[in-house]
């Protein structure tokens, strides 16, 4: 992810989601390379995002902001 490289971060983290589904750092992160990777996939973001909130990780505001930023792009 610091090389914005968010497809090869994708592949890795969904590794590490294999081992522990319910990681919720590695959850979050897939969430942000899905909004990252060009185009960005809102719906997988999302539903990484909230199975990280499920799992008690404090998601950001600048998440949902930028999510909804993106969404409104699209319309």
């Amino acid at each position: 992810m610091e090389k914005n490289d968010f497809g090869a971060a994708q592949k890795i983290l969904a590794q590490a989601l294999q081992i522990d589904p319910q990681y919720p750092k590695a959850n979050y992160a897939l969430a942000v390379c899905y909004l990252r990777v060009n185009p960005p996939d809102l719906v997988k973001a999302k539903v990484y995002r909230d199975k990280a909130a499920k799992s008690g990780y404090r998601v950001p505001q600048w998440f949902d902001d930028y999510s909804k930023k993106l969404e409104n792009k699209k319309i």
